[in-house]
């Protein structure tokens, strides 16, 4: 007579069940999707601020203007700006305010049609914000709110502004204050200059 095959028992599948998810749980603990894409959300807002700064720099150079020169009461050629959302006019990205017909940044061939339709221009997953101060020498910013915690922790980078307001006269930026609770009217901003 043949010995008839064993299966697992109940304590051996359970140990096994067991391991399997203490495995998935360290896992999910040291490799935290949601906080990845938070990462990448605040990468990708970075780079089209930096990529939208490279071209006003080059459209300055080229034109010997700001695209706002032309949309502000003033005969200047490097005037200050308020903060502004990417897709407003002034800022060159869209020629009209549902941002259908390309602006100058784009027109002249100084920025990638690409950000036309991004996310970061439109709003639909994080916004930036540009603003410049006065004088021709001002640098001009381009702003958002973090979200991964990466990044919010590291308060050498991060300021403290309103966007209802003018862009400060001083041409500095508050730096954010140690205690920032995250929430709606408590939030620090990530800056990029040029």
């Amino acid at each position: 007579m043949s010995p008839t095959p064993r299966g697992f028992t109940t304590l051996e599948l359970t140990v096994v069940v067991s391991f399997l998810f203490i495995v998935c749980a360290v896992l999910v603990f040291f490799v935290d999707p949601v906080e990845r894409a938070k990462q990448k959300r605040d990468d990708r807002i970075l780079s089209d601020s930096r990529e939208v700064l490279d071209s006003l720099s080059r459209f300055y150079i080229s034109f010997g203007r700001l695209p706002w020169s032309q949309k502000v009461d003033t005969r200047e050629l490097s005037p200050a700006l308020s903060w502004k959302p990417l897709r407003l006019p002034e800022v060159g990205i869209c020629a009209d305010d549902e941002c259908s017909v390309p602006g100058e940044l784009i027109v002249s061939g100084k920025l990638n049609p690409r950000l036309l339709t991004s996310d970061t221009v439109w709003g639909r997953n994080g916004q930036a914000f540009i603003a410049k101060g006065p004088g021709p020498k001002s640098s001009i910013y381009a702003c958002f709110v973090p979200e991964a915690k990466a990044t919010r922790r590291n308060s050498d980078a991060l300021v403290k502004i309103n966007l209802n307001l003018e862009f400060p006269k001083s041409g500095t930026l508050a730096s954010c204050p140690a205690g920032t609770t995250w929430v709606e009217e408590d939030v620090c901003y990530r800056c990029i200059q040029r």
